[in-house]
């Protein structure tokens, strides 16, 4: 089936305390509170031309400015929406710089350390190694001494 679509806004958090809508209902903007749908208007408005209908005519103009006060009122929250989302940009960037150095840093403790800990496993491996080769070399001789 056909989407029929979604009269909810949608919004995205940007921050801990601001959030950005995403999406918008288009019904406000064809229609809202207006008694015409502005497909509507523009039908009637096109059969009163073509009938040369002078009280259509304004009714059909009257109905596109009011569309196009709702379509701008949309655009300027549009608008608003994309100018807090390049507000937060820099301060986005910024935490993410923050984010994956602090990562790094923790990622290359840990290699530092298990290097550390690899480094003094491999001096105990040695130790003992020389201890066995050592008591390997002794015979019963050098034990009844």
């Amino acid at each position: 089936s056909a989407y029929q679509g979604d009269s909810s806004a949608q919004f995205v958090d940007v921050s801990n305390l601001r959030s950005v809508q995403v999406s918008f209902d288009g019904s406000e903007v064809f229609q809202g509170t207006d008694p015409v749908h502005v497909l509507d208007a523009l039908t009637a408005l096109a059969t009163a031309i073509r009938l040369g209908d002078g009280a259509g005519i304004q009714a059909g103009l009257a109905g596109l400015d009011r569309a196009f006060d709702r379509a701008t009122s949309a655009q300027a929250r549009v608008g608003v929406a994309q100018r807090l989302l390049d507000d937060t940009r820099p301060q986005l960037a910024a935490s993410r710089l923050a984010a994956t150095t602090r990562v790094s840093s923790l990622e290359d403790a840990d290699m530092a350390e298990a290097i550390s800990e690899l480094t003094r496993a491999e001096t105990a491996q040695r130790a003992v190694l020389a201890s066995f080769a050592t008591i390997g070399r002794l015979t019963l001789m050098d034990f009844l001494k």
